[in-house]
């Protein structure tokens, strides 16, 4: 007996001790994007970043330019062959093929061991290299809630054929509890698709929340399909400065076609 309640109570210590990991999240974003600094090393920075990302957009299209033209034989083999965009596409669905997807509709259970979780729904729509996608997170700790969602336009490369896969990923994202943070939000997913069947991804975004650069997501996973419906497995990092960064396992479900 002595042994259980001494077990409950260090749950309760524990417990109380990560309490807050949402709040704290939150607030640091709000000093983060309420802040005004201008020093000129901020804004060098800030520029810095800005050509970085352009310079990783032109390079997208530039690397999708040579792996079509300078080696056509390679760009023509796997399920990117055909002579018009509708076969290309038909080839691509008719092979069960994770590139380039029309339609894919996630459903997902987010878990943070310091006591959050989540559930976080995601959709992608597109033909061949254009697409748009929207997600949604809804985030749980006791009795404080925390909302996310992002939504951007997709720019889908794929490399040597439809093995990887580049997005570059425009958008806007925007957090809200009891406060609400908002900005601009860049990805650059990347994805293997090793066979017809299983997909590794790693999917990193930056959002700009003000004048700083305050909040920056890693996703990776692997996943695996039998024709239109599969499940994926991966880990999940969100940090903000200022605050502990909101980490765990990620589990779900998905249908693709």
């Amino acid at each position: 007996m002595r042994r259980l309640v001494a077990l409950l109570l260090f749950c309760i210590f524990v417990s109380t001790a990560h309490a807050g990991k949402l709040k704290d999240f939150e607030d640091a974003a709000d000093n983060n994007s309420s802040s005004n600094s201008s020093s000129s090393s901020s804004s060098d920075n800030d520029d810095t970043l800005a050509s970085t990302i352009i310079d990783v957009f032109f390079g997208a299209l530039f690397a999708q330019n040579a792996a079509s033209s300078g080696n056509p034989d390679q760009g023509e083999r796997g399920n990117l062959q055909g002579t018009t965009i509708q076969e290309v596409n038909h080839n691509l669905r008719q092979n069960y093929s994770f590139a380039l997807p029309n339609i894919r509709l996630d459903s997902m259970y987010f878990y943070d061991p310091d006591g959050v979780h989540a559930f976080r729904v995601k959709g992608e729509a597109g033909y061949l290299m254009i697409a748009a996608d929207a997600d949604y997170t809804r985030f749980y700790e006791g009795s404080d809630r925390l909302n996310d969602f992002a939504t951007h336009g997709l720019l889908r490369i794929p490399l040597l054929t439809e093995f990887f896969q580049l997005d570059v990923a425009l958008g806007y994202r925007r957090i809200w509890g009891t406060q609400v943070h908002q900005g601009f939000d860049f990805g650059l997913p990347f994805y293997i698709n090793i066979g017809r069947w299983v997909q590794l991804d790693t999917r990193y975004y930056v959002t700009f929340l003000g004048d700083k650069l305050p909040l920056q997501e890693v996703d990776a996973g692997i996943a695996g399909k039998f024709r239109w419906i599969g499940a994926r497995a991966g880990y999940r990092y969100i940090k903000v400065k200022g605050a502990s960064p909101i980490q765990g396992p990620e589990v779900g479900l998905f249908v693709q076609w």
